[in-house]
Formats: C-alpha cells, sequence, structure tokens
C-alpha cells in the first residue's frame, strides 16, 4: 500500500482520538488500523512460507524434441494464501515465448504441480529461469515480487542425421562391422558350426555339441573389424570465408555429430578433436578415445557449444595433436578446404598405418580433395531431410 495512505490514516486515527467523541467512529477506525496491519503483516510473512523448486528429467535434450518442465509450488504455513501470480523465465531459444505465467492458490499446507513443455530450436546452452512469484494482500492494495533462483542450463545437442554412402575402413581386427577379407575373424561373432576336418584349429572345437552328435564340430566366426576412429574437425573461421558463413559452420558440426552417432551405433572407439572456441577463447578441443552412451553423451555436448575459431589454424591441429596417435586408427577429416600442406601431412599420416577419409562440407565442391588415387576416400556432404547423403568426389 502507498506509504502516503498509511501516513493519511495516522493522520486521520490521531485527530479522531483527540478532538471527536464519537466512540462509535473510534472503534471503527481502530478496528480498520488493526486490519490493515494484520493484512500488512500476512503481506510480509507469506512469501517466507510458498516454497517453488523445479525439476526437469534431463538437462540435456535434443533439438525440436519436447521435453517437460516442472515447477513444485508448496505452501508450508498453517495460512491459505491467495492469488498468486507466477511468471517463470525461459530462452526464447527453447520456447517461442519468454515467460510462462500461472495463477492459483494455496490451500494451508497445500502442494501443486506447474508444467509446461519445451524444445530446443537450435544448438547451444540456454537457461530457463528465474521464477517470480507476485503476491497481494487481502484486498489488493499492496503487493510484493519475490524472485526465486530456479535457473537450470539447458544443453541443446546438434541436430543429428542418418549417413549414407560411405563405407568404413579399417586396420584394426575384432568388432561388428563385416570385413569383406577373412583374415581377421572374431570370436565374439559366432556364425555357425561345421564339422571338424584335419588342419582345423582345435581351439574352435565346440565340446557340448560334439558330445551330444558323437563327432566333432568346430564354431565358424563372422570375419570383423574394430574401428577405432579419430574425427576431425576444421572450425578455423578463416577456411569458412563465403556467403552462409554460420550455416555452413552448423552443418559441418552436424556431420560431425551425425558421425560419432554412427559410430557409437557400431560400438567402436571413437576421438574427437577440434579447433573452436569455447567461452570467448580459441582452443583446440581434444577427447581422447573412449566408447559408449557416456562417451557419445560428452562429445554431443562440447559440440552443442562451440564456435567457430578466430585464430586457430587448422595445420595446428595435425602437427601439435595428432602425434602418437595408435596405429591403426582411422581417420575421418571434415573441412570446406584443405591446403596441399595438411594433405600432406595426412598422406604421411597413412603411411603411418592410418586410413584417411575427407569429408568436405561448404557450398563448393572441391575436385582437388578428391584423393582415392592414394587410398584416401573422399566425399561431399549434402544434407536431405533427415538424411546426410556423402557423395564420392
Amino acid at each position: 500500500m502507498n506509504k502516503r495512505l498509511w501516513i493519511f490514516l495516522g493522520i486521520l486515527i490521531l485527530f479522531v482520538s483527540l478532538f471527536i467523541e464519537l466512540g462509535g467512529l473510534k472503534i471503527f477506525l481502530y478496528a480498520s488500523l488493526l486490519f490493515l496491519g494484520i493484512n500488512r503483516l500476512y503481506l510480509f510473512l507469506v512469501p517466507k512460507y510458498v516454497n517453488i523448486k523445479r525439476f526437469l528429467e534431463t538437462t540435456q535434450v535434443f533439438s525440436t524434441l519436447p521435453e517437460d518442465n516442472f515447477l513444485h509450488i508448496t505452501n508450508t504455513s498453517l495460512l491459505p494464501v491467495g492469488y498468486i501470480f507466477i511468471r517463470d523465465a525461459i530462452d526464447i531459444h527453447l520456447a517461442p515465448r519468454q515467460s510462462y505465467p500461472f495463477l492459483l492458490t494455496l490451500k494451508p499446507r497445500e502442494r501443486q504441480m506447474l508444467s509446461y513443455s519445451f524444445s530446443g530450436r537450435r544448438r547451444g546452452k540456454f537457461i530457463i529461469g528465474p521464477t517470480t512469484i507476485l503476491f497481494s494482500d487481502f484486498i489488493g492494495w499492496d503487493e510484493i515480487e519475490i524472485e526465486h533462483d530456479t535457473r537450470k542450463a539447458i544443453i541443446v545437442y546438434p541436430t543429428l542425421f542418418r549417413l549414407s554412402g560411405h563405407k568404413y575402413k579399417s586396420m584394426q581386427p575384432f568388432g561388428i562391422i563385416k570385413n569383406p577379407m577373412p583374415i581377421f575373424e572374431d570370436p565374439t561373432l559366432i556364425t555357425g558350426l561345421k564339422e571338424y576336418n584335419a588342419g582345423d584349429d582345435i581351439r574352435r572345437i565346440n565340446w557340448k555339441v560334439s558330445a551330444r552328435q558323437g563327432k566333432f564340430y568346430i564354431n565358424t566366426y563372422q570375419p570383423a573389424i574394430s574401428s577405432a576412429s579419430l574425427v576431425i574437425l576444421n572450425l578455423a573461421s578463416e577456411d569458412y570465408d563465403f556467403h552462409n558463413k554460420d550455416y555452413y559452420i552448423e552443418r559441418a558440426i552436424e556431420v560431425t555429430a551425425s558421425l560419432l552417432r554412427e559410430l557409437f551405433l557400431l560400438r567402436q572407439e571413437m576421438a574427437l578433436v577440434i579447433n573452436c572456441r569455447i567461452d570467448n577463447v580459441d582452443q583446440v578441443l581434444d577427447i581422447e578415445l573412449g566408447k559408449g552412451e557416456s562417451h557419445l553423451t560428452n562429445m554431443l555436448s562440447h559440440l552443442a557449444t562451440i564456435e567457430a575459431a578466430k585464430n586457430a589454424p587448422f595445420r595446428d591441429i595435425l602437427s601439435k595433436h595428432l602425434q602418437g596417435i595408435s596405429w591403426g586408427v582411422s581417420l575421418f577429416v571434415i573441412s570446406p578446404r584443405l591446403s596441399h600442406e595438411i594433405i600432406q601431412q595426412l598422406i604421411n599420416l597413412q603411411h603411418m598405418g592410418h586410413s584417411i577419409t575427407i569429408i568436405q562440407v561448404g557450398p563448393e565442391i572441391s575436385r582437388e580433395l578428391s584423393l582415392w588415387n592414394i587410398g584416401f576416400q573422399s566425399y561431399y556432404a549434402e544434407h536431405e531431410a533427415t538424411l546426410i547423403q556423402l557423395t564420392r568426389l
């Protein structure tokens, strides 16, 4: 309530008590003052007994997929809470509006749950919250607004696409990628049985089947490879110097994320190296070889928040960050262009026992990157609805 009104009421009550002898009027004024005091005390105390907490099933979401956001509001006092207005702030990249309003009342000790859905509209790190609650007194003369820190950071992953048109290569035996050359067989992938012949490896004998059949049978295995892969993304800003630069940077990140997802589905080990900008600092992101869902999630979380590097040339990755990688690791290089110096560095890595795959992104198809004649795989990435088509250069 306005301070001037309080001053006016105080002067009025003082005047009546000193100069007017009407007892009924005095009682009315005193009762009014008591009511207004209780009204003011109520508005002062009630916000201390109203708590609000946010609950999210996950803080890491995929683009365009809806997620539920819950607000639990509790009245811990023995008094009812009149109408309160709640406004929950949300980043515009997570919802079509910047806040969600709610109007409700709370009984003594009552708990209510408020909810709405949001979805990531672009990759990045965004904030939900804070939440503000507007309390009003009994008669609507006065109000107070309290802000609750319910902030949560939401990571929106890059959009993932299926990859088509690429064949995986590796030097390493054992895995789940079928190998047309049966020089390596994976003992974890049994494809059948056959009778034992002289010269067969006795370690392949299936003793249980042999005992039942009364003669020796041996296991046969699926030839397979395990493609431990290092994905290298070039995000040097200077290499994206064409129209719609930001668009093609996003496309390059989506190709990288989709490739990592494909390798994950093949249960392969994978590593990631990117020259990029993180928290406004140019650096090289270097995630070591690993496998599994948590490893993929870690990579996608980094891909969600990186930006193009302003001063981190791509050549520095090959010269400083690819030393000592294990023999047989497949290299996937994603870039809009490659200099002759970088191509020579890749040739040197090929001579050291690594298969090389180049995936070109951007608006221009460079025939200079068609290096099949020296043993590289070379593709151009084209987005088609929910698919990334890798077209042979």
